[in-house]
């Protein structure tokens, strides 16, 4: 039980690093089209879905081979954080970067 719970904040976890990586991303799309960065993203249906996906995957892999669903399910919820959070990382740099070219541009 306490696998599944841990999938289930591992799988939380990559939904709001991917609202995050989607907001960054939109904003950066924002800056470059002339518009203040000011974008959002919509939770559902990322956030019933993508934690019900990781939690079924883990019970199908595990009857196909029991024991390994929920190591594999987290060790990919792991990697996937760890892509995401570097995204992130990356997209917010570009956004940092572009918001200091606006400014410096329009001065």
């Amino acid at each position: 039980m306490t696998m599944y719970v841990s999938i289930l904040a591992l799988s939380l976890m990559s939904c709001f690093l991917g609202f995050a990586l989607l907001i960054t991303e939109g904003n950066i799309d924002h800056v470059r089209a002339g518009r203040p960065p000011n974008a959002s993203a919509a939770l559902f249906p990322n956030i019933p879905f993508v934690p019900f996906s990781y939690v079924l995957s883990v019970c199908a892999l595990d009857r196909l081979s029991p024991g390994t669903g929920p190591s594999l399910v987290f060790v990919y919820a792991l990697a996937a954080i760890c892509v995401r959070a570097y995204q992130l990382h990356m997209a917010k740099a570009k956004l940092k970067e572009l918001n200091a070219d606006s400014t410096s541009s329009s001065v």
